[in-house]
């Protein structure tokens, strides 16, 4: 088969495809890649399904568990070296026999033996600490999968709509069944659930397409049966919203809105995204920008501009029709948390045709000077603003009916907004770790309080909590609330002119600005409305101590009582009677976190035959709690991985990274400042200024003077990416380091961690395995 080379980015610059799955190049000749082994026969392994080996299209005959397993572990990471110890744990399993590293020698000889007559040179090499499948990633179906979806993303990009269709189309003909299908292990599951959230983004990226290219009529079917496979996924509803407008059936697009409203206030308790509240308004208002443009605007290329990824893969196995479009997938669908209720839908960057849904502020459908209130007739008209005709800001996300306690937090933020200091704004900040609810209670108090501000509500996300997103410059922030305003001048060059004229459009004004995720206080001061009869509610993870004038709220984790009245609200009270020691666990392993408990009853919800139990018992596994903690792109990791984001750049921020990791090695929740110094072999000062920058982003919390503590679910994640990132030599050092200092401390007569009289049992992890050290009873 004739490959062509293909640039799909930096990190797969040598990728390359089988020709027959791209588009006709126009002249020149096709390039050959040569890897490790040339193809002389069409050797391929596909997983998109049942795990199977074709040559030339025949299937060759693969039997036996371990073989299969060990085959699609390979694949999955094809022309990589696969360590042999994580062959051992994803293969055979965490408790692995004796005999496992001779049996794993065994098995990887009978795959060479099955595979090398198919393949020139050696099909699987042994490598200094591990293995690798010497195939080409082209040639494993996973791989080519996702390649092609990306390179049908670049055509849409260049315009090549065509292209991009055909793409699109080649790339989800690749699936005959859930990926992966049969294999119960975590990893393959967790692949598969990454692979399903794949298909599901490429197969929406593929309805975009088609919309662009005037297919509505024929995708309404298509779009009938995906959005009722995903009645919570509220992307296709959209689409298919779209596509029946366009198709003259706005009455039934309305009907979709009604049905999607009822299916997610009934099972979550949340009303739509704002985004698809603009699409319902756009259809009754007919607005223009839904229309089809004309053929030549949809051929035109589209300007690159930002794109929302979704941080994890969505959880739950998926039940694929090959070859065909259609997705009868019964997928876990997004849950739409308190935290990302903004940006309920997780389009791309808009083409000429597509659907594009841009914030409030921008106006329904990025129309200039029109927003919700314009179309849907309500709206109060705010006297004096430079714009005649303004409509007063109500920018606020939709609260959750779930919301639950808090009430002490509710009263002190009313006394807060409502006794400010004569000639001052009043303003609250809410400080707290990542997911414990800041969001949902600011935007919870602030529904309460809109009565009072007569002149409306602003709502700014300062993006600080959005994994792999810069916080939001206060430039930005200011152009995006002064058109909110009604100003219409030219867009202020520098932050001190923007800022200016904020304080001038607000300095009479009786506003409320929620400024939602900030980074810190230098980022939010100049955002705060000047007029003494204004107010704001800040939420950060940080604790903003240079914010002057702000009262500040630090918020914690629920309380069981709380915890449990929540987790009951959300799945709800049958559910919990039926199984109440399974609701507590889950609850339990929870942690406190909201986020947590609201990813946990989202699993629940969009699967109707688990168990409480069944949760539970995932819940329990601490190889798997974390992967249990992630529906569509909710996950517990993301909201981790944002804390580690808002370190700072250089060495102080590597330094903090680093002991972070290095924590993950340890059992126990509670750290001195010496142990810690001793696992990253640094002094005490140093450490513990990695330490404080830890304890700033609410990834560590402070016991007092020279102790800490890390929440289990963090505690979970540091281990993960000890494991992943750092070598096995290394974290053993770490361990005798740390293992020599209690000892030394113990022997000493110190108190660091041992009571007087008492042994006491030091666990660590190393090598995926947890080792206890019993320390001698200390006089």
């Amino acid at each position: 088969m004739p490959l062509r080379r293909v640039a799909i980015g930096r990190a797969d610059a040598d990728a390359v495809v089988p020709a027959s799955c791209l588009p006709p190049r126009a002249g020149g000749s096709r390039s050959i890649r040569q890897g490790r082994g040339s193809l002389r026969m069409g050797l391929q392994i596909n997983v998109l399904g049942p795990c199977e080996i074709t040559v030339d299209g025949e299937p060759v005959r693969l039997a036996g568990t371990r073989r299969v397993g060990l085959l699609a572990r390979l694949a999955m990471s094809a022309d990589r070296v696969v360590p042999a110890e994580q062959l051992l744990t994803d293969v055979w399993g965490q408790s692995t026999a004796a005999t496992a590293g001779k049996q794993l020698h065994i098995v990887v000889s009978k795959l060479r033996d099955l595979l090398s007559p198919h393949h020139d040179g050696e099909i699987i090499a042994t490598v200094p600490g591990g293995y690798r499948l010497n195939l080409g990633r082209e040639r494993v179906d996973a791989h080519l999968f996702t390649l092609l979806a990306r390179q049908a993303g670049a055509a849409r990009d260049r315009g090549e709509i065509a292209a991009a269709d055909g793409l699109f189309r080649r790339a989800l003909a690749l699936w005959r069944g859930d990926a992966l299908a049969g294999m119960a292990a975590p990893w393959a599951e967790a692949a598969s659930d990454r692979l399903a959230e794949e298909r599901l983004t490429a197969l929406e990226h593929h309805f975009d397409v088609r919309l662009e290219t005037g297919d509505h009529h024929a995708v309404v079917p298509e779009l009938s049966a995906h959005a009722a496979a995903h009645p919570l996924r509220e992307r296709p509803q959209a689409q298919l919203m779209l596509a029946l407008y366009r198709a003259s059936r706005s009455t039934e697009a309305l009907a979709v809105y009604q049905e999607t409203r009822r299916v997610l206030v009934d099972e979550l308790g949340i009303e739509p995204g704002a985004a698809l509240r603009r699409l319902q308004e756009a259809v009754l208002a007919r607005d223009p920008a839904l229309d089809l443009p004309c053929p030549a605007q949809r051929t035109a290329p589209t300007l690159p501009g930002p794109t929302r990824h979704t941080a994890r893969s969505l959880p739950g196995p998926a039940r694929h029709s090959a070859p065909a479009l259609h997705d009868t997938a019964r997928h876990a669908a997004p849950a739409l948390h308190d935290l990302d209720v903004r940006t309920a839908l997780d389009l791309p960057s808009p083409a000429p045709g597509a659907l594009d849904l841009p914030s409030p502020a921008q106006g329904v459908l990025g129309l200039p000077g029109r927003g919700a209130s314009d179309l849907s007739g309500h709206g109060r008209r705010a006297p004096g603003l430079s714009r005649p005709g303004a409509v007063v800001p109500g920018e606020l996300p939709a609260g959750t009916r779930a919301f639950t306690a808090r009430s002490a937090e509710l009263a002190w933020l009313h006394e807060t907004l409502t006794g400010a200091v004569p000639g001052r704004p009043a303003v609250a900040a809410i400080d707290g770790p990542g997911g414990i609810g800041k969001s949902a209670l600011a935007v919870h108090a602030a529904h309460a309080a809109a009565g009072r501000f007569t002149d409306g509500v602003f709502y700014v996300d300062l993006h600080s909590a959005t994994a792999g997103r810069r916080p939001l410059p206060p430039l930005k922030a200011l152009n995006r609330l002064l058109r909110s305003l009604g100003d219409e001048a030219a867009a202020p060059a520098t932050p001190d002119e923007a800022a200016a004229r904020y304080r001038s459009l607000t300095s009479a004004r009786n506003l409320l600005v929620i400024l939602d995720n900030a980074y810190d206080a230098d980022q939010v001061r100049p955002l705060i409305p000047a007029g003494p009869a204004c107010a704001a509610i800040v939420t950060s993870r940080r604790v903003l101590a240079a914010l002057g004038g702000a009262s500040p709220l630090h918020l914690a984790g629920l309380g069981d009582a709380d915890a449990d009245a929540l987790f009951a609200r959300l799945v709800g009270a049958p559910r919990v009677e039926a199984e109440p020691e399974a609701a507590r666990e889950i609850v339990r392993r929870c942690g406190g976190l909201p986020l947590a408990l609201r990813i946990a009853a989202a699993r629940l919800a969009a699967r109707p035959g688990w168990t409480l139990s069944h949760l539970a018992a995932r819940l329990n596994d601490p190889a798997r709690r974390l992967d249990a903690l992630e529906h569509a792109d909710l996950a517990v990791r993301t909201s981790i991985a944002a804390g580690l984001q808002q370190l700072p750049d250089g060495p102080a921020g590597r330094d903090a990274a680093h002991t972070f990791v290095l924590l993950g090695l340890l059992e126990t929740p509670g750290y001195a400042t010496g142990a810690v110094s001793a696992l990253t072999g640094w002094t005490e000062r140093r450490t513990e200024a990695a330490l404080g920058r830890l304890v700033e982003v609410r990834l560590l919390e402070s016991g007092g003077p020279g102790r800490y503590r890390m929440p289990g679910l963090i505690r979970l994640y540091a281990r993960e990416q000890a494991a992943r990132h750092m070598p096995e030599a290394r974290r053993a050092a770490a361990v005798r380091r740390v293992f020599h200092h209690y000892l030394t401390t113990v022997r000493a007569g110190g108190s660091e961690g041992v009571a007087a009289g008492r042994s006491a049992r030091c666990r660590f992890t190393v090598s995926g395995r947890t080792v206890t050290k019993l320390m001698p009873a200390r006089p």
